[in-house]
C-alpha cells in the first residue's frame, strides 16, 4: 500500500506547523502534511504593521514541548544573526509579522509537509483513513485536520457584504476601498477590532465618525496573570479533558478572557489616541 504513515496532517498552517515540526524530529512516528495553499498563509488580510503577538515569543510552535527542538524561535533568531539584538530589545512579545517569519523559516525547512495539494474525501476502513487528494490517495492510522477558522457575518450583513460591508479578516484588501469614507463602524469588541481601530485613526485622519461597537458592557483586557496562565500548563489540561462536557462548557466562558481579550498595551495606546484627540486636538471622533 502506497504512502501509508502513522498521522497525516489535513492542512499545514500554524496549529498542525508546529506537530509537523515537533513530529520531524521523532523518529518512531512517520508523519506527513497536506495543504492545498502553494505557501504558507495566516491571516494575510490583518498583518498590520504595528500589531503584536499575545503571548510571549517561548510559546513558539516548539520549544514548550521540546525545547531542545531545532525549529525553535531562539534559533530563528540565530540563524538570522539577530539574537543578540533581540535580547537587547528588552521585550519578549514580536510583531506579527516577525512570528509569521518565524513559521514560514519553519514551513520552508519541513520535509513532511506537501503544498499545493486539495484534499477531497476523507474514508475510514480496516483501521486506516485514506486521504484522497486531486493527486493521489494516502493512507493513516491517525489525522490531524487543521483547515482554520470560518468567518462569521450576521445574516444581516450577507446581504451587504462587498466594498463596504466586509470582516475584519479582509481589512487591508478592503483598506483602499473606505479611504474617502466619512463615517466608519468597526463591530467586535476583541483585539482584532482594536487594531484595525489603531489603524484606521492612524490613516484616516480625515475621517468625520468612528463608532467602536461591542456586546460585551466594556472593552476588556486579555486575562495574562500568573495564575490564570497555569489554564495552559499539561496539568491543567489533563483535569479539563477529565471534565464532563457542562462543567467544560461553564470554565470554558469563564476562561474565556485568557484568550479572547485585548493586549493591554494595545487598550492604553486606543485610550492615548482617544485622550489626545479629544481634550488636546479636541477634534475627537469616537463614538
Amino acid at each position: 500500500m502506497e504512502q501509508q504513515y502513522d498521522l497525516l496532517g489535513v492542512g499545514a498552517g500554524i496549529f498542525n506547523l508546529s506537530l509537523a515540526a515537533l513530529l520531524s524530529e521523532n523518529k518512531g512516528v512517520t508523519s506527513h502534511f497536506l495543504d492545498k495553499n502553494t505557501d504558507l498563509e495566516w491571516y494575510p488580510g490583518l498583518m498590520l504593521n504595528n500589531a503584536k503577538m499575545q503571548t510571549c515569543c517561548i510559546k513558539d510552535l516548539v520549544s514548550l514541548a521540546d525545547p531542545t527542538n531545532q525549529y525553535s524561535f531562539l534559533n530563528y533568531l540565530s540563524s538570522k544573526n539577530r539574537l543578540f539584538q533581540f535580547l537587547n530589545r528588552s521585550s519578549f512579545i514580536i510583531s506579527r509579522k516577525e512570528f509569521f517569519d518565524y513559521a514560514q523559516w519553519v514551513s520552508n525547512r519541513l520535509s513532511n509537509i506537501s503544498r499545493g495539494i486539495s484534499v477531497e474525501k476523507i474514508y475510514y476502513a480496516n483501521g486506516l483513513f485514506e486521504v484522497t487528494t486531486d493527486k493521489q490517495s494516502y493512507y493513516a492510522k491517525n489525522i490531524s485536520i487543521s483547515i482554520g477558522r470560518n468567518r462569521f457575518l450576521p445574516e444581516s450583513a450577507k446581504a451587504l457584504e462587498g466594498d463596504k460591508v466586509f470582516h475584519g479578516l479582509d481589512y487591508l484588501f478592503k483598506k483602499n476601498k473606505i479611504s474617502n469614507a466619512k463615517r466608519i463602524v468597526i463591530v467586535g469588541g476583541g483585539q482584532t477590532a482594536s487594531e484595525i481601530l489603531l489603524d484606521i485613526m492612524d490613516s484616516f485622519p480625515r475621517v468625520e465618525e468612528i463608532t467602536w461597537i461591542s456586546r460585551r458592557n466594556n472593552f476588556l483586557p486579555l486575562d495574562d496573570s500568573p495564575f490564570v496562565n497555569d489554564y495552559y500548563i499539561p496539568s491543567y489540561v489533563d483535569y479539563f479533558s477529565s471534565l464532563d462536557d457542562d462543567l467544560k462548557r461553564v470554565k470554558h466562558k469563564e476562561q474565556r478572557l485568557t484568550s479572547d481579550g485585548i493586549s493591554l498595551d494595545t487598550l492604553t495606546e486606543l485610550y492615548e489616541k482617544i485622550y489626545e484627540n479629544k481634550f488636546i486636538r479636541k477634534d475627537s471622533k469616537l463614538n
